[in-house]
């Protein structure tokens, strides 16, 4: 439990460090998603370095960011890119776990991500077709905010 406290003090702690730096620097970035990753950067490596051993909080931190990415990267791109959610959330969602574990599969997850980004890709490409279109609809509206 001392490392959740510790963990949870230096988030804090680069929060208002990152807030100042934004003030001095006339930056904008996100003061929370700039102290999250700081953190788990710097837990990475201990954790890679064999200082830091737990893994469930390593990944809960880059769980945090990839979903900060992919927020920021949706807020950003046209409408009509937000097809490709599910591909890129999968795909960040790979990448940060293999920052922690390399998983067995490694291939199987690379040859699907590969086939889903193709399908949607093709989607995509096909939207204006008729019969195409509504799902192409379905698929960017998914997550619309209520």
């Amino acid at each position: 439990m001392a490392e959740l406290f510790f963990i949870l003090s230096a988030i804090s702690v680069l929060f208002f460090v990152a807030l100042l730096v934004k003030e001095v620097l006339k930056k904008e970035f996100c003061a929370i998603c700039a102290s999250v990753s700081l953190t788990w950067l710097g837990l990475l490596i201990s954790y890679w370095l064999r200082i830091f051993d737990d893994a469930i909080m390593l990944a809960l931190l880059i769980g945090a960011s990839t979903v900060g990415v992919f927020y920021i990267i949706e807020a950003r791109v046209r409408k009509e890119w937000t097809m490709f959610r599910l591909p890129f959330l999968l795909t960040l969602i790979a990448a940060g776990y293999s920052l922690v574990s390399v998983p067995d599969d490694l291939m199987k997850i690379v040859v699907f991500l590969i086939i889903l980004w193709l399908f949607f890709i093709v989607a995509y490409l096909c939207r204006n077709n008729p019969k195409i279109s509504s799902a192409a609809k379905r698929i960017v509206e998914c997550c619309k905010r209520w």
